[in-house]
């Protein structure tokens, strides 16, 4: 029957009713219960019957205020009979046929309450509209318009999600069959065949009596959405249950696995399990909440059961480092994480034997790999060994872990523990000069790429950010970076600013100012040579750099250094260059700092050979004494060359060493005589003469520890002054504990300087010590 068909119909319905009388209701109700029997018993109702039943129920809607009211009261007694027989059945019926027999007569239920729904909609509309006034009730005069009214009326209802009849088909269902005893029973009997389902393939037909079932129970809730109590049928029916049932099934599965598998294997199985039981419950439960049953599954597969074997597991997999185990153990570590995220349990305190384990394997790794390395490339072996260290369990961790966290807090405190310990051969110094040594090397000037230099650069960082002592880092770094600077090896300006730019992320803040004005220094000295080239002043023949430095920025020595005899160019072009600068900027002093100059002369003596030698000013001092002669003591060398006996010599034993001067001595004396090599020669043309003054040498290891410590005694009697003056007194245990506050992550804090420190700032008169305590410091203003 079409719309249009029906709706004619029912303005044919609707006409025909409005002026008839009021009609006994035993009367007109009489077919509708045979018919309502026939739906419910699936008997078949012909085409006519049903519609008459129709044009029955809407006489009954319209004719009197009290008839929807009594239809639905004689409904419910129909309904209620009808379900006590479908409960009467089902508790005859043996178990092996309950589940069977339940779905039988559900399904036939549902049907029937589905097809009765229909019948009585307008009997629902009137329910649910009460006296609105496009109800049935006023339509007794017949209006056309307002029959339309009421048509639209009864469609609009149509659409409502509330359905009166079904809601009450459904709670007699859950009152009478689904009533404590036989709901146990059935849902029992359920259990054990979703249980059971798991081993053995169900057919297509168990499998939907399965849902069906479950559906019901479902339905049952749905209609009662509106009482809280009622809406948790379903969860007491059957979640719960099923939720305890599951328990009681992991825990049994779970130990018998444990007894026949190794963990690894029981970890694979775990996780494999876990996907097949999340799409079971979807085929078997659609709309049960997975996260329940996850939840139920991590809970005895892993946390009760065997989270202590799997934690004891995954310390070996970390010892052994076997990264496929990994792959499938951070997947239950996920897994864990997520239940105690959820549960708001700290993760920390399940995993933190597992973090610990990795944290102390990394250390004993990267421990290995540095703490016997010694020789003149320790450097290099230290920050490279490192970096391999690194990159291996980064990439673990990448891989196989997929970017936890907590590993990667493990592996960066790993390090830091590492690059705060001290090599077995003091020789080699300590980290951070390491590290210092090892940027110097890649700095200067190799035969490396550009890009590759770049990469190596860049990922110093990866070591660099660890260093614990980074004041003691820098300060080696500026002593490198001075002789870089001034001996002319730096690769280039710009990988040296690349570099600082990279150590301002590490070093706080100003940590790089001096190093910042260095290289200013040198920008500043290229600019004033090349006006001084081209100025009337400059009349030497040969060439000729200055490098003007800030006494303030440079780790220079600042003592006076000793006049000694120049080439007479040489003095002339010096004397050029101060009337040159002073001129420029007259308030400037200017001290000529020769140890470290550099200059490059020719050697003509020699027939065979021509040889261009590079050394510094106290070399060519010495060397030029053999201008005229051949033969000098070491006593004449000194009385020309008025340095300390230890320089003097270290600068003669330099020369010695490359074989231009012979000596007549094994060790250089008072008595020595040094003789001109007239046969000297040498596979190369150009020669290097050097005091190591490009490397670190022990005086200026010593001298550089010296700095970092007297800087730290400055920065804590600072610090120990400023909480004095705004605390007036504390104890010594209140002092430290200030003090440690505001000096963490900058460097180490011995308790003994700390003492040290304090008595300085009594001896000042900074600070006294009250007489009456033992421990009780006051601030003098």
């Amino acid at each position: 029957m079409s719309i249009f068909q029906f709706w004619s119909k029912l303005t044919n319905m609707v006409w025909d009713y409005t002026y008839g009388s009021n009609q006994d209701f035993n009367t007109a109700w009489r077919p509708v219960k045979v018919v309502v029997r026939d739906v419910l018993k699936m008997q078949p109702v012909s085409r006519k019957t049903w519609t008459d039943t129709f044009e029955a129920i809407y006489t009954m809607v319209v004719s009197n205020e009290e008839f929807p009211k009594l239809a639905y009261e004689r409904i419910q007694i129909i309904l209620e009979a009808h379900v006590k027989e479908c409960a009467r059945r089902l508790e005859r019926s043996p178990a092996g046929k309950l589940l069977n027999d339940y779905y039988d007569i559900w399904k036939s239920y549902d049907d029937a309450h589905q097809h009765l729904q229909a019948l009585f909609s307008l009997l629902n509309s009137k329910l649910c509209s009460g006296n609105d006034e496009t109800d049935g009730s006023n339509f007794n005069d017949g209006n056309f318009m307002d029959i339309q009214k009421l048509g639209k009326k009864y469609f609009s209802l149509l659409s409502q999600t509330i359905k009166m009849l079904n809601a009450l088909a459904l709670n007699l269902w859950m009152t009478e069959v689904l009533k404590p005893d036989l709901a146990n029973k059935i849902v029992r009997l359920l259990l054990d065949a979703i249980i059971e389902g798991r081993r053995d393939l169900l057919s297509n037909q168990k499998l939907f009596v399965m849902q069906t079932i479950i559906q019901s129970i479902s339905r049952v809730n749905e209609s009662m959405a509106k009482n809280d109590e009622e809406s948790k049928f379903y969860k007491e029916t059957f979640g719960n249950p099923f939720l305890e049932r599951l328990k009681d099934h992991y825990r049994w599965e779970a130990s018998k696995m444990l007894q026949e598998l190794s963990i690894s294997q029981y970890i694979e199985k775990v996780l494999a399990k876990l996907d097949e039981e999340n799409k079971w419950i979807a085929i078997i439960i659609p709309n049960f909440p997975t996260d329940y049953v996850k939840d139920v599954f991590i809970e005895h597969f892993i946390q009760t059961n065997s989270m202590d074997q799997i934690l004891s597991e995954g310390v070996r997999m970390i010892e052994e480092e076997r990264a496929d185990d990994l792959v499938n153990f951070n997947k239950i570590l996920k897994e864990i994480l997520q239940r105690e995220a959820h549960n708001n349990d700290s993760e920390t305190t399940t995993l933190s034997p597992l973090i610990s384990a990795f944290q102390n394997h990394v250390q004993k790794k990267a421990m290995e790999s540095v703490v016997t390395l010694e020789g003149e490339d320790a450097h290099i072996q230290y920050f490279e060994n490192l970096l391999l260290i690194h990159d291996k369990y980064t990439a673990l961790i990448q891989e196989t872990l997929e970017f936890n966290s907590l590993f990667n807090n493990a592996l960066q405190k790993a390090f830091q523990f590492v690059s705060s310990q001290k090599l077995a051969s003091r020789k080699s110094g300590d980290p951070a000069e390491l590290c210092a040594k090892y940027c110097d090397t890649l700095l200067r000037m190799s035969n490396s790429s550009d890009s590759d230099m770049d990469r190596k650069i860049d990922r110093c960082q990866i070591v660099l950010q660890y260093i614990y002592e980074m004041d003691a880092f820098l300060k080696f770094y500026a002593r490198l970076l001075a002789k870089r600077l001034l001996l002319q090896t730096s690769e280039s300006i710009e990988r040296e600013e690349r570099m600082l730019t990279m150590l301002d992320k590490f070093s706080g803040f100003g940590g790089t100012d001096m190093l910042k004005k260095m290289l200013v220094d040198v920008k500043v000295s290229n600019d004033l040579n090349a006006e001084f080239d081209h100025s009337s002043l400059n009349v030497s023949k040969f060439d000729f750099s200055v490098k003007v430095l800030q006494s303030s920025a440079w780790p220079l020595p600042h003592v006076d250094v000793p006049v000694i005899s120049l080439p007479r160019e040489i003095e002339c072009v010096i004397s050029q260059f101060t009337s040159f600068y002073t001129g420029k900027f007259k308030a400037h002093k200017i001290q000529w700092h020769f140890p470290i100059s550099k200059c490059v002369i020719k050697l003509n003596y020699l027939h065979d050979k021509q040889y261009l030698v590079s050394m510094d000013a106290y070399h060519l001092a010495v060397l030029m004494l053999f201008e005229y002669t051949d033969k000098l003591f070491f006593g004449e060398i000194k009385h020309y060359v008025p340095l300390p006996d230890k320089t003097l010599k270290l600068n003669i034993g330099a020369l010695v060493e490359k074989q231009i001067l012979t000596c007549d001595t094994d060790v250089i004396g008072d008595e020595s005589q040094l003789n001109l090599n007239l046969k000297f020669s040498h596979k190369a043309t150009r020669i290097k003469i050097t005091n190591h003054k490009d490397r670190i040498i022990p005086e200026e290891r010593a001298e550089t520890n010296r700095s970092v410590d007297n800087d730290r005694n400055c920065y804590l009697q600072a610090a120990i002054i400023r909480v004095m003056k705004a605390r007036k007194t504390l104890s010594y245990k209140d002092i430290v504990s200030e003090v440690l506050a505001q000096t963490k992550g900058k460097f180490p804090l011995h308790m003994s300087n700390f003492k040290v420190v304090i008595d300085t700032l009594v001896d000042k008169y900074y600070i006294e010590l009250l007489p009456e305590t033992q421990d009780v410091y006051k601030y003098i203003a």
